[in-house]
């Protein structure tokens, strides 16, 4: 299957970084594969080696890891679906710090974000209502780095909250006039497809470049689709709902109520497609609200 998500420059809530010719965004190209489900068992973030397959650990499942008490995929073109009930999983595993007192960015995921597998995973909840994913002020919650041809990031039917990139700093962020790294919920380096369309909310969450979203630019240019999506309530230092820097659609999104130091609440990215169901009330650093 083939979908192109075409988009046009918009310098509106988020402001622009660059501009290419439309002609030039990528096509998904989406391979038949299987599809593995991984049901998580335990609230708990935790890394063992027995019976219980906690969040931490069917993202490692997804990569290919064994042992941990999840299914693996049998071959790395399969998709694993994490499937979580009703309630919180919240990072407890704290990010690492070197003696000096600086975060060090471990990207196994053994520790602080939750770290998304290369090869893509898609993460289903029972509902933003009922399924919450927190960072409980550790660290941002989700990290997806790197990226294998036609693989996808998939969130949906979940509540992301409670991030604070790097490593629970949002206090001194605050003081200083500045967060230390992008992404309080999310931050996509990777190249994989992004998609948020099913009852996905993102709030109160810090981060630098996006408090909520940071989706930036690889030399695969994966693209972004958002739709059922509410982003409320973040701060950044940049951007504080959203920071992209690759092409996205945002159809049927409720942008609201999101701060940033500088620059208020807007960062864009490159080329935004936004058809008419689209909400955004956008606030700036004051806090008064602005027309987009």
């Amino acid at each position: 299957m083939v979908r192109l998500l075409s988009c046009f420059l918009l310098s509106s809530v988020f402001g622009c970084h660059s501009a290419r010719a439309l002609d030039d965004h990528p096509v998904r190209v989406v391979a038949e594969a299987l599809v593995i489900d991984i049901s998580v068992n335990t609230y708990e973030d935790i890394l063992d080696s027995g019976g219980t397959c906690s969040l931490r650990e069917s993202l490692l499942a997804a990569g290919g890891t064994t042992g941990n008490g999840c299914p693996t995929p049998p071959t790395a073109s399969d998709t694993a679906r994490v499937v979580l009930q009703a309630g919180t999983y919240a990072i407890a595993i704290p990010p690492a710090f070197n003696e000096g007192g600086q975060y060090i960015a471990e990207n196994a995921g053994l520790s602080g974000d939750l770290d998304l597998p290369p090869r893509g995973v898609e993460i289903v909840g029972a509902g933003s209502a009922l399924t919450t994913l927190s960072g409980a002020g550790y660290d941002r919650v989700l990290h997806a780095m790197g990226g294998t041809p036609g693989c996808a990031i998939t969130l949906r039917k979940l509540r992301v909250t409670g991030g604070c990139a790097h490593g629970g700093t949002c206090e001194a962020g605050a003081a200083s006039g500045g967060y230390p790294a992008r992404g309080g919920a999310l931050y996509d380096n990777g190249g994989c497809f992004l998609d948020l369309t099913d009852d996905v909310v993102i709030e109160e969450n810090h981060g630098g470049e996006g408090g909520g979203l940071a989706i930036c630019a690889t030399a695969v240019k994966p693209m972004a689709q958002l739709g059922a999506i509410t982003i409320r309530n973040n701060v950044g230092t940049s951007g504080g709902g959203l920071n992209a820097h690759v092409p996205w659609r945002c159809d049927g999104c409720v942008i609201e109520n999101n701060t940033a130091l500088h620059g208020g609440a807007r960062r864009c990215a490159s080329h935004l497609s936004l058809p008419r169901r689209t909400v955004l009330l956008p606030v700036t650093a004051s806090g008064a609200p602005r027309a987009p």
